[in-house]
């Protein structure tokens, strides 16, 4: 039997997204604090969309940049907040459309896509 999309075990899928991206989040800081700035940098260097990665083959950073958030500043914490609330609002209704399979192609290739304009435009 097929599930309805509007029913809490169809919107799963983004619940794990939504998650990962807090977890990502809670990790950069836990990292930050308890291992020092060399260790964050090194994290950021391995994960974030620079030119440094690219150079030197890290073609991942095309999709993990997406994961990482500011964690420095005044207003840190607003960056998540408002970006998971996009995600969320928006992508219940696209998971409704979509279906998940689809959702996570969109969402993905946005990602991809957003992330090489940045950096050619960079």
């Amino acid at each position: 039997m097929r599930e309805q999309p509007n029913q809490p075990s169809a919107q799963r899928p983004l619940y794990w997204l939504l998650g990962s991206i807090v977890g990502v989040f809670i990790v950069q800081i836990l990292i930050g604090n308890l291992f020092g700035k060399n260790a964050y940098n090194s994290f950021l260097a391995l994960f974030s969309l620079s030119s440094y990665g690219v150079e030197h083959g890290y073609i991942w950073n095309f999709l993990t940049y997406s994961f990482l958030h500011s964690t420095e500043g005044a207003f840190f914490l607003f960056h998540i907040l408002f970006n998971g609330l996009m995600i969320f609002w928006l992508g219940r209704v696209l998971v409704q459309l979509l279906g998940s399979v689809r959702f996570f192609t969109l969402y993905g290739l946005a990602v991809l896509l957003g992330g090489i304009v940045w950096f050619l435009i960079i």
